[in-house]
């Protein structure tokens, strides 16, 4: 109890030496601290609680389909049991932690670098396909006007 009084003391001591404005931020720095130190017991005892649920959520007793024609405050009840089973599915399960679920390649390989559906980037300055290449070039298209 004495070693809380010193600190105390201390503290108020040198906080008497600070401008109003530093005392302010020492008082929003220790606004934070507490604020920081509730949300972590917060979190300590849900996940406390949360240890003591079963781990499988029980089955749902409506469709996806039913689920989604519900309200939404509805949907968040029925499904706020699933969400941290999924949330723990993605950060133990190897399948969904690996990089490459997030990757975007194959998707760039099968759509975007198609060169039947992609244009090049002189033909996209030029304002044709590839597929038109040469059906053009034996039609003026008035950039060549001649001055006799």
């Amino acid at each position: 109890m004495t070693q809380t009084l010193d600190i105390e003391k201390i503290l108020l001591e040198n906080l008497r030496m600070l401008s109003t404005d530093k005392q302010q931020e020492v008082l929003d720095f220790v606004e934070f601290l507490v604020q920081k130190g509730a949300q972590t017991q917060h979190l300590s005892s849900e996940s406390s609680e949360s240890s003591n649920s079963p781990t499988e959520p029980p089955p749902l007793k409506l469709s996806l389909t039913e689920i989604a024609k519900l309200p939404i405050a509805e949907r968040h009840k029925i499904l706020a049991p699933y969400m941290a089973v999924t949330a723990q599915d993605f950060l133990t399960d190897p399948e969904l932690t690996e990089f490459s679920v997030l990757d975007g390649e194959d998707y760039l390989e099968d759509y975007l670098i198609d060169t039947a559906i992609t244009r090049s980037h002189d033909a996209f300055l030029k304002g044709y396909a590839p597929e038109d290449e040469g059906l053009y070039d034996d039609t003026d298209r008035g950039y060549n006007y001649r001055i006799k």
